[in-house]
């Protein structure tokens, strides 16, 4: 068995091993930000706008689908970078705990292994979307029962178990198929569902791990994000606050303001702290259950 404590904060422990990565990962984070931003305002900027403008309360389902439809090439677009973005991260991440010696570049790269994780990314995206349905259907089958046979509170426990067989299927999925990218990069055999077999009897320590980890970021971006945000309202009051959230996508010009831009650089360094805290957990997880000879990766 491995320490939940431990497992929890190896992202810590990367970073004070290698604080330079915080310089490249906030680099990566600044380059796909802008890249994406240019590719929606470009492509879909005045779609957004168009989307914003709707009666929210009724919505015209016929304009909605086809601002989304005019949205449709710049989503797909970001898709693609998105899972090149990640497969770059997921792999920097497993790289800095089963291979801490390959610091350079804060442990980035652009290659096979990349792509094999960007590739599973994208098969379990597809796995768990399925999953979604298949509990989503089980789930409304249970919620129609309980709404017809028990009156209000067979609709309010319907909507509940509902709710629970979701969201619980999908945390069970998620932590058995946790270790996959660190089990793909470690073997170089793509393998979505060996990480079942390694999760067995761990449950528990692992869901553990991933809580404290998710709480771990939740303070740092609500630290630095909060205090950000505090300083834009000072100075600008709620329009600048607001703006940062929803910006004008009409133009580049409309879009690329000092405040968007500061959030954006801010996002960025947030982003390559939090990264860390969130995905350097399962590798060593995963260093600790397969490989138990392997020397303590941080003194």
């Amino acid at each position: 068995m491995f320490s939940v404590s431990d497992a929890a904060f190896t992202g810590f422990r990367v970073v004070r091993a290698k604080p330079v990565i915080l310089g490249w990962w906030t680099g990566l984070n600044l380059l796909f930000s802008v890249i994406s931003a240019l590719v929606l305002v470009g492509l879909g900027g005045t779609a957004l706008n168009d989307l914003r403008t709707l009666d929210q309360a009724n919505p015209d389902l016929a304009a909605m689908g086809a601002i989304y439809g005019r949205l449709g090439p710049a989503y797909l677009i970001l898709i693609v970078l998105s899972l090149i973005y990640y497969g770059v991260v997921y792999a920097a991440a497993n790289r800095a705990v089963l291979q801490p010696d390959e610091s350079r570049m804060g442990y980035l790269r652009f290659g096979g292994e990349e792509m094999k994780q960007g590739l599973l990314i994208f098969v379990l995206g597809l796995v768990f979307f399925g999953a979604y349905m298949a509990l989503g259907i089980g789930g409304a089958i249970l919620m129609a029962i309980f709404s017809a046979i028990g009156g209000t509170f067979g609709v309010i426990l319907g909507v509940t178990l509902m709710i629970v067989i979701v969201l619980g299927g999908l945390i069970f999925l998620g932590v058995k198929l946790s270790l996959s990218s660190a089990q793909t990069f470690a073997t170089g055999k793509f393998n979505v569902f060996g990480s079942w077999a390694l999760t067995k009897g761990r449950f528990w320590p692992l869901l553990g791990s991933y809580v404290i980890a998710a709480i771990m970021v939740v303070i740092v971006y609500a630290l630095i994000v909060g205090v950000f945000a505090g300083v834009v309202f000072v100075s600008g009051g709620m329009p600048a606050l607001t703006s940062i959230f929803s910006p004008d996508t009409s133009s580049f010009g409309t879009f690329l303001t000092p405040t968007t831009l500061g959030y954006y650089v801010i996002s960025a360094l947030v982003g390559a702290l939090a990264l860390p805290l969130w995905l350097t957990p399962a590798p060593w997880i995963y260093s600790q259950i397969a490989q138990p000879k392997t020397a303590e990766v941080f003194a």
